[in-house]
C-alpha cells in the first residue's frame, strides 16, 4: 500500500524565487553558532528580504520599529529581541520549529495591503525580515497610518490516501483498472480475461489480466493502441479488438460522423496478430501504428456503429455487425479476407455459441417510448443461425426467442447483448427494460429463470448484488455479458461502474469496479463517511486504510434512478452539495436544477424549490456577480428556521449580507464567483473566479462591509509558459484551460483548486490545491503540477481534468475529496491534518513621513533595467548582436517568469551558422574570488551532438572564454545527451530526460574561488581549476554572454546576480 505524506520543505523550495544577499552576523551570546543568510523574498517588489539572525532571547510577537529615525514603539509591551534598533520598515519573528511561512501588512482596519511572501519554509530560528513601504500593486507608497506584519506559520500535513470507488490492488502504478469509461467488453479464457474500456481519450482501451489476480491489469501490446474499443472476443488463440479511431472522421466529439472503425489482433502473450489479407493503420488519434487491421469501415458514428463481434471457438470464422448500414461482415478469423458481407434489416448484437452457430439479434418495431434518456422499442428477436464451415453462408433455423424489449441508442436500434452458456447452452441476455439478466433456454426459446430485482432502482438507491443499473448516463454505454469456459459469467453493471462475476450457478462471486469519468464529486458537509461522485454514493470506514478491497469503501446508494436526461447526461452531472441536518440528507444538482432535494430511502423528492448554494445548515446563499466595471457584488442569504412536517426546510426572509466595492474585471466579484460555503456562522464571505484574467482571483468582504478585507491569489499572464506557480499564483497561461475548480470555505480554511486541462498543451495536467487562511495569506499548496506521460503510471495526486473537489471536517482533520477522467477512475481523497500548528505573529510598524522607506537596492543585481512583458526589448544595459531584430531574431521578456520583480531575458534565434548574442557587462574585475547566480532555461533547440552553438559564457577583459555551459542532444541517439560545462559532461541522459530537466527555469551558478571554478545547474555539480579557454584569465570576468548559432534556439536567463568578493 502507498501513501504520501508531503514534506513542504522540498515541495516550497522548488519553484521558489529567491537570492542569497550576503552573510551577516549579529550575535548576543558568545557561545551561540549562527548560521546567516540574507534570503531576497519575492512577491511584488525587490525589497523584501528576511534575514536569518540565528540565536536569540524572548524574541516574541512584539517588536520596536524605527523608520528612517522616527523611532514608534509597537502597541504591545516591549521585549528584549536581538535586534533592538530595526530600521527601514523592519521587523522580527521566531519559530520554535521548522514551518511553512507566509507574511501580509495590514492597516488599521485590518485590511491586507501587501503580501510580502507567501509559502516559503524556514528552519527554527529568529528572524529579521523588511516591508520596503509599497503596497500590493508595487508602485504606490502606503500612506501615512498604522500597519501590522502578520507572519502565519504552520506545519500542516497533507496525506494523499488513494482512491474511492477502485477496486485494483495497487493505489498507483501503471497496473490499475482505469479509463475515461467504465469497462465496455470482456472476454474470457481458462485463465485470463480481456476488456476494452470504450472512447480512451488517445490512451490505451485495450487491457488483460489474470483470472487468478483480477485487480490486476495490463495494457495490450504496452499501451501502444489508441483505438476506442467497445467490443472483444477471443477464440482461445486470439483476442480481436473491435473498435473506432475516434478523432477520424468529420465533426467533432459526438457529433462527429464517417469515423473509421476496425478490429485489430494479438495472442494471449499481448503480441499483436498479423492477417494475410490485413492492412496497416495509423490512428489519428495519435502516432499508433497498427501492422495489420481487418474489418475496416468508414461509416461510424461517435456511439459506435460497430454493434457486435463474436467469433467461433473451433470454427474459422469472425462476424462484425453494423447497425446504422444492416449490414452483417463473415471474415476468415486467421486471414482477416471477407467471406460473406450480407444485409439484415435493423441487425444489432450478435453472439456464436460453442457449437459455431451465431444468434443473430435484430429489431421488429419503431420506438415507442422513454425512460433513462434511451428509447424503447417492443419486439424484438435472437434467431439461431447455422454457419457453412466452407463458405461462412449462415442459414436461419426456426429456433427464435421473440417479443422482448430492445431499446434505441442514440440513431441506432441496439438489441440487448446476450451469450451462450458453453456448459448449459442457456441464452443470457441483459434487459435494459426490467433491469435483469434473462436467461432463455436456447431449444425452445422460453425463459429459464432471470437474475436481478425487477426495475432495478426503481424501488429506491441500496445498491446490492442483485440489483442493476444496465443503461450508463455516459454516451450511451450500455451493458455487457460474456462466459467463462467454466460457465461463469461477467456482467458490465455499467450505470454502477462495475463488472461482476458469477459462478455458474448465478450466486455472485467478486467483481472489478472503477469510475470512469468523473467531473462532480462532493461530500457529506456534516457526515464525511458519505463520498459522493456524479449520483453514486459512497460509504467511507476512516478505520481502515483506504485499498480496493479491504472494506475500506463501499458503492452504498445509486442516485440516478428519477432524474431527467438531462440532469443525468450532462457532463459535470451531480451532486454539488450534501448536507445531513436532523437526520435527514439534502442536496443540490450541478448546474443548479429543482432547488433542495431529499436523499431518501426511496429515492429522490424535492424539498425546497430553491438552494443552489448551502451551508451545513441548510442557510441559502445567492450570489449576484458585477458585470461591468463599477457595479457592485452582492450575497443574498436566507436563514433557516426549521422544517415542515414533511421535512422540508423552511426560510426566513432574505436580505444581503455581503457587498463589494465598484467591481472592476480583474477582481473576483466581477461575472461570475462560485464558492461552496462549509461554515454555518458567516463573519465574512469569500469571493472566488477561476476563469481567465490577469489580476486577484480570491477576495474576502466582512459581514456588513463595502470594501475588500484582502484580495489574493494573483494570476500569471496569457503569454506566460513557465512552471506551475507553487505561491498562491493562478497560472492563466500555458495553453490551459482556465475552467477552473470552485473554492471551498470550512472552519476559517480557505482551498481552491485547479484542474488545468490542456495545461503545456496538454502535456501535462495539474491537479494543484491552495490552502489558504481566511485572513488572505497562503498556508499550503499540495498535489501534483505534472503528470506522468499519457497517464499511464497513475502516479500520487495525479488526476485527468479534475473538475470538482470538496472538502469537510472529520474529526480533528479534515477530508478532502476530488474527481478525476481517467488517471485513477475513482474518487481521489486527502486528509488534512494538523491544522493546530496554524500560529500568527503580529508587529506593529507605524508610518509617519511621507516617502517611509528606502527601497532596498541590490547593485549585484544584472537585470535591473529588463523590463516586465516588453514582446521586443532593445536593451539598455544588455547589449543585443545584432542590433535590429527579426522574424528569426527577437528577444523577449517575462515568458518563463510572471512575477514583475523578476521578468526573465527570452532569447530567440532560428537562423542556423550565424551567431546572435546578448552579453551583460560584469564591470571591470581583479578578483579571485566572484560569483555569478540566477536561472536559466533551454527552450528551444540546444547544441547539437558535439557542437557547441548554443551556449552561454563568461568572458574575461581580454574577451576569452572562463566558463562554457551548454546542453547538448542527440536526435539519431549516436551521441550521449547531457550538460556539458567546460568540455566537460556533467550530467547525461536521453533526449526526452533533458529537456524536462532543462526547459523549466533552473537554478544556476559560476563561482571562483581561491582559482577553484564551481560549477552547479539543476542540483548537478562540478569543480574544476581550468578555463574553457586556457589562456582566459579567470580573476577578471568581464562579460556574459548568451549565444544562438542554430534554428529554434532559446535560451532564457532570469535572477541574474555578479558579485566580486
Amino acid at each position: 500500500m502507498e501513501k504520501l505524506i508531503i514534506k513542504f520543505s522540498r515541495l516550497k523550495f522548488k519553484n521558489q524565487n529567491y537570492t542569497i544577499k550576503s552573510l551577516h552576523i549579529n550575535s548576543i551570546k558568545t557561545f551561540c553558532v549562527v548560521l546567516l543568510s540574507f534570503i531576497f523574498v519575492s512577491l511584488t517588489v525587490k525589497a523584501q528580504q528576511v534575514t536569518n539572525v540565528g540565536c536569540c532571547v524572548d524574541i516574541g510577537t512584539k517588536a520596536t520599529i524605527i523608520i528612517n529615525g522616527n523611532s514608534t514603539a509597537s502597541t504591545a509591551a516591549s521585549t528584549s529581541l536581538v535586534n533592538n534598533t530595526t530600521v527601514n520598515g523592519g521587523f522580527d519573528f521566531k519559530l520554535d520549529a521548522a514551518a511553512n511561512t507566509s507574511a501580509g501588512v495590514y492597516d488599521a482596519n485590518g485590511v491586507l495591503v501587501r503580501t510580502l511572501w507567501s509559502g516559503v519554509h524556514y528552519d527554527a530560528s529568529c528572524y529579521h525580515g523588511q516591508w520596503d513601504g509599497y503596497l500590493d500593486d508595487g508602485a504606490t507608497l502606503a500612506p501615512v497610518g498604522i500597519y501590522t506584519v502578520k507572519i502565519v506559520s504552520n506545519n500542516i500535513a497533507v496525506t494523499w490516501e488513494g482512491t474511492v470507488g477502485n477496486t485494483s490492488l495497487n493505489l498507483t502504478g501503471p497496473y490499475i483498472h482505469k479509463g475515461y469509461f467504465p469497462m465496455q467488453c470482456i472476454a474470457l479464457t481458462s485463465d485470463k480475461f480481456f476488456y476494452g474500456s470504450g472512447y480512451s481519450e488517445a490512451q490505451s482501451a485495450n487491457h488483460f489480466g489474470s483470472l487468478n489476480n483480477i485487480q490486476v491489469r495490463g495494457d495490450a501490446l504496452n499501451g501502444n493502441t489508441t483505438q476506442s474499443t467497445y467490443l472483444v472476443a477471443t477464440d482461445g488463440t486470439k483476442v480481436y479488438w473491435g473498435g473506432m479511431d475516434a478523432n477520424s472522421g468529420t465533426g467533432t466529439d459526438s457529433g462527429r460522423n464517417n469515423m473509421n472503425l476496425f478490429v485489430f489482433g494479438t495472442d494471449l502473450n499481448n503480441n499483436q496478430v498479423s492477417f494475410s489479407s490485413g492492412q496497416p493503420y495509423q490512428t489519428n488519434a495519435s502516432s499508433t501504428v497498427y501492422k495489420s487491421i481487418i474489418g475496416l469501415t468508414s461509416s461510424g458514428t461517435y456511439n459506435a456503429a460497430l454493434n457486435g463481434l463474436s467469433v467461433q471457438q473451433s470454427g474459422n470464422f469472425l462476424f462484425l455487425s453494423f447497425n446504422k448500414l444492416n449490414r452483417l461482415l463473415i471474415l476468415n478469423k486467421n486471414t482477416g479476407a471477407t467471406v460473406q458481407d450480407l444485409t439484415i434489416s435493423n441487425i444489432g448484437y450478435i453472439s456464436c455459441d460453442y457449437s459455431g452457430n451465431v444468434w443473430i439479434g435484430t429489431a421488429t418495431s419503431t420506438p415507442i417510448s422513454s425512460t433513462f434518456g434511451v428509447t424503447q422499442s417492443a419486439n424484438g428477436k435472437i434467431t439461431k443461425y447455422t454457419v457453412n464451415s466452407s463458405t461462412g453462408a449462415i442459414t436461419p433455423t426456426t429456433t427464435v426467442i421473440n417479443n422482448y424489449t430492445i431499446y434505441k441508442n442514440g440513431t441506432n436500434l441496439d438489441v440487448e447483448q446476450f451469450a451462450i452458456s458453453p456448459t448449459t447452452g442457456e441464452l443470457a441476455l441483459t434487459d435494459v427494460v426490467t433491469e435483469q439478466i434473462k436467461f432463455y433456454n436456447t431449444a425452445t426459446g422460453a425463459l429459464n429463470s432471470t437474475l436481478g430485482q425487477a426495475g432495478g432502482y426503481a424501488s429506491g438507491p441500496a445498491v446490492t448484488y442483485d440489483k442493476y443499473m444496465m443503461v450508463g448516463f455516459m454516451d450511451g454505454t450500455k451493458p455487457f455479458i460474456a462466459y467463462q469456459p467454466d460457465g461463469s459469467f461477467w456482467f458490465g453493471d455499467i450505470g454502477n461502474f462495475r463488472t461482476l462475476h458469477f459462478n455458474a450457478d448465478k450466486t455472485y462471486k467478486e467483481q472489478i469496479a472503477y469510475l470512469g469519468r468523473s467531473r462532480a464529486v462532493t461530500i457529506d458537509m456534516n457526515d464525511p463517511a458519505r463520498i459522493f461522485a456524479n449520483f453514486s454514493e459512497f460509504r467511507r470506514d476512516y478505520s481502515k486504510p483506504l485499498a480496493g478491497t479491504n472494506g475500506s469503501w463501499a458503492l452504498a446508494n445509486n442516485w440516478y434512478y428519477g432524474l431527467t436526461a438531462a440532469q443525468s447526461n450532462a457532463s459535470e452531472a451531480g451532486f454539488y452539495q450534501v448536507a445531513t441536518v436532523n437526520g435527514h440528507t439534502y442536496a443540490n444538482l450541478c448546474g443548479g436544477g429543482p432547488g433542495i432535494i431529499e436523499l431518501t430511502s426511496t429515492g429522490l423528492r424535492n424539498a425546497y424549490p430553491d438552494g443552489n448554494r448551502f451551508d451545513s445548515n441548510l442557510n441559502l446563499y445567492y450570489g449576484e456577480p458585477a458585470y461591468g466595471n463599477g457595479q457592485t457584488s452582492r450575497t443574498y442569504r436566507k436563514l433557516r428556521t426549521g422544517f415542515d412536517g414533511s421535512n422540508n426546510p423552511t426560510y426566513a426572509s432574505g436580505y444581503y449580507v455581503f457587498t463589494t466595492a465598484p467591481a472592476t474585471i480583474n477582481q473576483p466579484g466581477y461575472g461570475t464567483t462560485d464558492i461552496r460555503v462549509v461554515n454555518s456562522t458567516l463573519s465574512k464571505w469569500i469571493y472566488w473566479k477561476g476563469t481567465n484574467y490577469e489580476g486577484f482571483h480570491l477576495g474576502s468582504i466582512k459581514a456588513g462591509g463595502t470594501t475588500w478585507e484582502w484580495l489574493a491569489t494573483p494570476s500569471t499572464f496569457t503569454s506566460y509558459s513557465g512552471s506551475y506557480p507553487l505561491d498562491g499564483t493562478l497560472d492563466i497561461g500555458n495553453t490551459k484551460n482556465n475552467d477552473n475548480a470552485d473554492a471551498i470555505y470550512v472552519d476559517n480554511l480557505i482551498f481552491w483548486h485547479d484542474h488545468g486541462e490542456f495545461y503545456k498543451g496538454g502535456s501535462e495536467q495539474p491537479n494543484m490545491w491552495n490552502l489558504f487562511s481566511d485572513n488572505g495569506l497562503l498556508l499550503q499548496n499540495f498535489g501534483e503540477e505534472i503528470r506522468s506521460p499519457g497517464g499511464v503510471t497513475a502516479g500520487v495526486w495525479e488526476a485527468g481534468n479534475s473538475y470538482s473537489g470538496a472538502v469537510s471536517k472529520n474529526g480533528n482533520n479534515y477530508t478532502g475529496v476530488y474527481c478525476d477522467e481517467s488517471y485513477h477512475s475513482g474518487v481521489g481523497e486527502f486528509t488534512i491534518s494538523n491544522t493546530a500548528s496554524i500560529s500568527t505573529q503580529t508587529v506593529a510598524v507605524t508610518v509617519s513621513l511621507a516617502n517611509p522607506i528606502t527601497p532596498y537596492v541590490d547593485a549585484t543585481y544584472l537585470m535591473a533595467d529588463v523590463p516586465y512583458k516588453n514582446t521586443t526589448y532593445a536593451g539598455s544595459q544588455w547589449v543585443f548582436s545584432p542590433s535590429t531584430f527579426d522574424g528569426n531574431w527577437n528577444v523577449k521578456t517575462s515568458i518563463l517568469s510572471y512575477k514583475k520583480q523578476f521578468p526573465d531575458l527570452y532569447v530567440y534565434s532560428n537562423t542556423q551558422f550565424v551567431n546572435k548574442t546578448a552579453s551583460r557587462s560584469l564591470g571591470t574585475n581583479n578578483t579571485n574570488n566572484w560569483t555569478l547566480t540566477g536561472k536559466i532555461a533551454w527552450v528551444g533547440l540546444k547544441s547539437y551532438q558535439n557542437a557547441n552553438n548554443t551556449n552561454v559564457q563568461v568572458l574575461d577583459a581580454a574577451g576569452k572564454v572562463i566558463a562554457n555551459l551548454t546542453v547538448k542532444y542527440d536526435p539519431p541517439n549516436n551521441y550521449v545527451a547531457g550538460i556539458v560545462f567546460n568540455g566537460t559532461t556533467v550530467h547525461s541522459g536521453t533526449n526526452g530526460e533533458l529537456t524536462i530537466l532543462t526547459q523549466p527555469l533552473q537554478d544556476f551558478s559560476i563561482k571562483n574561488v581561491n582559482g577553484i571554478i564551481t560549477f552547479s545547474y539543476a542540483g548537478y555539480t562540478y569543480n574544476t581549476s581550468a578555463t574553457f579557454d586556457n589562456s582566459a584569465n579567470k580573476s577578471t570576468p568581464a562579460k556574459f554572454t548568451v549565444n544562438l548559432n542554430d534554428n529554434n534556439a532559446v535560451i532564457t536567463i532570469s535572477e541574474l546576480h555578479f558579485k566580486a568578493i
